[in-house]
């Protein structure tokens, strides 16, 4: 019955809207992804990593320099970058730059953190 007295349904009465979707659509960008690189690499050896061959290169890529590359013609939604995590705001540097066909130094010497898959 909690969901009748819970925390998030206390204050969509206070509100007078839903926002569960809120919850859930901050897994929106990650649950997708993490499902496809479990199909196409294999499963996760731990919480914190796979061990698949895509993974095992792509776990090298911030050695490898940064080269041209043709712009990918497409939309990036305008988002606010305060309301992202550093890795979040790090994708999307990387979007804008793959669409203007940008390579700047910084982005290539910037590290995001471990993914960590647990909870």
């Amino acid at each position: 019955m909690r969901w009748k007295t819970g925390v998030i349904c206390q204050i969509e009465k206070q509100v007078k809207i839903p926002l569960q979707w809120g919850v859930c659509l901050s897994h929106y960008n990650e649950l997708p992804f993490r499902h496809l690189l479990i199909n196409l690499d294999g499963e996760k050896t731990g919480p914190k990593s796979f061990s698949g061959p895509i993974v095992t290169l792509l776990s090298k890529c911030e050695k490898l320099p940064v080269v041209n590359f043709k712009s990918v013609e497409c939309e990036i939604s305008e988002i606010e970058r305060k309301i992202l995590s550093k890795d979040q705001q790090y994708l999307l540097d990387i979007s804008y730059d793959v669409k203007s066909s940008r390579s700047p130094e910084d982005l290539s010497v910037r590290e995001p953190r471990q993914i960590s898959h647990s909870r």
